[in-house]
């Protein structure tokens, strides 16, 4: 039989794409250890991981609203769930299919080394 999808079940579709993306990107930048048991600040975290602060920042607020981050004020730090990722996951844990994801990060990391962007780069996806 023909399956009727509800808008909700259509949105819920549309958002597994973008939660992988935000999961790769937190494990490629060793989001989950660098904040460890930890409170840092975005500021402290862009820092650590060599990316850019506005990309950062999209990173770790989408890293709350899938709960593996929570937010008090202007400090993240680990949910029991951001602290169960192991550190050291090969970055195409998930899927090897977004090996073209990965290639964008470093492609994206040397372009904007020259716009005073250092280190690892949040993808634009987020």
């Amino acid at each position: 039989t023909e399956r009727n999808w509800n808008p909700g079940e259509l949105l819920e579709i549309s958002g597994f794409f973008w939660k992988t993306c935000v999961l790769h990107a937190a494990v490629k930048t060793d989001v989950f250890s660098v904040i460890n048991d930890g409170q840092l600040t975005a500021v402290d975290i862009s820092r650590k991981v060599g990316g850019a602060l506005k990309g950062v920042v999209r990173l770790l607020d989408a890293l709350v609203a899938m709960e593996l981050l929570s937010k008090q004020g202007n400090t993240y730090t680990n949910t029991a769930s951001g602290r169960n990722i192991p550190e050291g996951i090969p970055p195409l844990f998930l899927d090897p299919v977004h090996a073209g994801f990965y290639q964008g990060l470093v492609r994206n990391r040397k372009r904007q080394a020259g716009n005073n962007h250092v280190g690892k780069v949040v993808p634009r996806y987020i």
